[in-house]
């Protein structure tokens, strides 16, 4: 739950005063070079403070998120004497969690806010940023990792096997946490203030360097297993700070000298919490010490740490920025790609029979070419505009669903929808990879085939329709109700797609006719055609997306 009352920061602020002598310390106050706005605290358990009483409340319990108000985040805010703050954080996040709209009884988001049904699309995490924001901080990625089940099998008693046992499958893991963080940290980057502070805190080294032998608080946990604990964690955190690197504007905040010499079995005044016969899900997280050194490590980088966001240079006179068109012959698997009076950009990729989509993938502001193959069910990304081996891939749909790609939730980063014409329904995802749809609804019907813009000019794309009785469609949401258009166009035959063809920020259509060429509208007016475009020869299938800049 969001929590902004002057209330909860008076009684943050008593706890913080009893702790003063006993607890890590912040630095003196000095600028933290904030722009004017919110601060959104996101993450997983050590950032909702699981463990640490007292909770927020949600219908007279607990929230099921086990956000604590003595969380890191409601102590940097006082710290930083913000009241202008919304607590996101959930116990039990994985990083595509982050994006879904569903909210669920047992996994995150929960049922929050509570009085969203489950099973009801609502805001996701990330649909919290926008560009009012001036301040993220974020953990994440320690249960795609299996970090808690991991944990669950060191505490068990040593003849029922060792946790280190489970290194191959925590390496897997490992490797392919940066393809889940560096688009996380991206969408994260685009939807907030371009001179906000974004900071990704890492874990805690849970064990001392030298964990000795018998360690009461630990468990089971031998010394054996508490080395290789040790190394999971710099490995992880090694992961995260390279992911963030990745991504201009995002920080990654080490928080290992924070905890150093208070680390389970290492001190009598352990930051982290031991295993708990009481309360096992609360083991190995930190406690009310260890959440004031999250904050005053996170305190201490905003301090001292200068902004890698430089400010804002006066701009530049805008450059004229239009969508082009595309084909691809099927029967080849050469594309030709068109872009104002240049050459058309040929190359091979793809196979006969694939069907072909263009998107920003990586967030570049440029889109570049992908394949559908509907004998697998699988996507093929390129990140360039040539020939060569994907960039990623991944499953995605069933066979007979129709793929259409765009940015939905307006983050600077196209993903996919797929349209199931057996069901009349859409189905979305905001976040690339074989993963459920964060959202869908009806819309469509059997033989309708989809299109995709941003018909409205709001940044987010929508799904538009060519029916088989010649009728487009379309829609300005994702969501069902009836058209925000519909007109009569009568050629079936003809492939649309949708782009901004005169740089005014609206996607109109554009109509790839069996001879070959394109016919271009700047308005739905769908009779005479601005212009028209000769590209390709019958048979080939109409792409478009922007792959560069004129003017």
């Amino acid at each position: 739950m969001m929590t902004t009352s002057g209330g909860l920061r008076v009684g943050v602020a008593s706890v913080l005063l009893a702790a003063a002598l006993a607890a890590p310390a912040f630095p003196a106050a000095a600028d933290t070079e904030l722009p004017e706005g919110r601060y959104v605290a996101l993450g997983d358990s050590y950032s909702s403070g699981k463990g640490v009483e007292p909770y927020q409340e949600a219908n007279g319990e607990p929230d099921p998120c086990f956000r604590s108000q003595r969380a890191y985040p409601e102590l940097l805010s006082q710290e930083l004497d913000s009241s202008d703050v919304e607590f996101w954080a959930c116990s039990g996040l994985w990083v595509w969690q982050l994006s879904t709209r569903t909210v669920s009884a047992d996994r995150p988001p929960f049922d929050d806010p509570a009085t969203v049904p489950p099973g009801t699309s609502h805001q996701s995490y990330l649909d919290r940023l926008d560009g009012q924001v001036s301040l993220v901080t974020i953990t994440i990625g320690g249960h795609d990792v299996g970090f808690g089940d991991v944990m669950f099998d060191c505490i068990q008693p040593f003849w029922l096997g060792t946790c280190d046992d489970r290194d191959p499958e925590v390496q897997e893991d490992l490797s392919r946490l940066p393809d889940r963080l560096i688009p996380l940290y991206r969408s994260i980057r685009a939807k907030v203030n371009p001179q906000a502070r974004v900071l990704v805190l890492g874990y805690p080294q849970l064990f001392p360097d030298d964990p000795g032998g018998i360690c009461v608080d630990g468990g089971f946990i031998n010394s054996k297993e508490r080395r290789w604990l040790n190394g999971i964690a710099d490995q992880l955190n090694t992961t995260i700070e390279s992911s963030t690197e990745s991504v201009p504007g995002v920080e990654f905040v080490s928080v290992r000298n924070a905890f150093r010499g208070h680390e389970i079995c290492g001190s009598d005044d352990a930051y982290i919490t031991g295993a708990s016969i009481r309360h096992p899900s609360n083991s190995f997280h930190p406690n009310h010490k260890g959440q004031q050194a999250l904050a005053s490590a996170a305190f201490t980088h905003l301090e001292t740490v200068p902004s890698p966001v430089a400010p804002p240079p006066p701009p530049p006179p805008p450059p004229v920025v239009t969508d082009s068109v595309g084909v691809f012959d099927p029967s080849t698997g050469i594309w030709s790609l068109h872009h104002s009076n240049q050459a058309p950009n040929q190359f091979y990729y793809g196979i006969p029979g694939d069907v072909p989509l263009m998107g920003d993938w990586n967030c570049d502001g440029l889109d570049t070419v992908a394949m559908y193959r509907p004998s697998s069910g699988f996507v093929y990304l390129r990140e360039t505009n040539d020939t060569g081996v994907a960039d990623r891939d991944f499953y995605y749909g069933i066979p007979g669903d129709m793929p259409v790609a765009g940015d939905w939730d307006g983050d600077g980063c196209d993903t996919l929808a797929i349209f199931r014409p057996d069901e009349a329904r859409l189905y979305v995802s905001d976040t690339l990879g074989t993963r459920p749809a964060d959202f869908s609804f009806a819309y469509g019907d059997t033989g309708y085939r989809p299109f995709a813009g941003d018909f409205d000019g709001d940044h987010r794309d929508s799904i538009g329709f060519l029916t088989p009785n010649g009728v487009i469609l379309h829609r300005n949401q994702l969501s069902a109700g009836p058209s925000d258009f519909g007109a009569y166009y009568g050629h079936t035959d003809h492939g649309l797609v949708a782009g901004d063809w005169d740089g005014d920020g609206d996607d109109t259509l554009a109509a790839y006719r069996p001879d070959g060429t394109f016919a271009f509208w700047t308005g739905w007016l769908l009779s005479v055609p601005d212009w028209t475009v000769t590209l390709g020869e019958p048979g080939h299938l109409p792409v478009a997306g922007l792959t560069g800049t004129s003017g």
